[in-house]
């Protein structure tokens, strides 16, 4: 969440595409409120800087939120036409496609991850040995740097 106080940055401009198949699950994502059970792991600092409390639950700041844009896609068979510096892929594509699948949908996001930009995806999940447009990106976990 460091990236948030880009405040002190002037020329970072941060635009943040959130794409779902499933309208439920991007709605709950769009009222941005969370249960403070939700935030537990968060530091302090983070939580104070970035949610409002709202009665019972924490709502993430408007400026933040007017960060992001939402757009229903399947990520089998839809992809943004735009390029993006990092690409959060996690828990799907690696953990529950079979092979020709993520080999196809891989190549697709790869292919919109601009040279020397990120893919993280989760703790659990390898990626295929065929990639090669990625490396490990030293020192964290989880996050490969575009090569070519």
């Amino acid at each position: 969440m460091a990236w948030m106080s880009h405040a002190t940055i002037p020329e970072l401009s941060i635009d943040v595409l959130a794409t779902d198949v499933d309208e439920e699950a991007s709605e709950r994502v769009r009222r941005a409120t969370y249960n403070p059970s939700s935030l537990r792991e968060l530091p302090q600092a983070w939580v104070l800087s970035y949610f409002e409390r709202s009665d019972t639950l924490y709502k993430v700041r408007d400026e933040l939120q007017n960060m992001v844009r939402f757009a229903r896609q399947d990520v089998r068979t839809d992809y943004p036409q735009e390029m993006f510096d990092i690409i959060f892929c996690r828990n799907l594509v690696l953990t529950y496609f079979e092979q020709p699948l993520q080999a196809k949908v891989l190549a697709e996001i790869i292919a919109r991850l601009r040279v020397g930009g990120f893919l993280v995806i989760g703790l659990h999940e390898q990626l295929p040995c065929s990639v090669t447009e990625l490396e490990p990106w030293a020192g964290a976990r989880c996050t490969f740097r575009r090569t070519f």
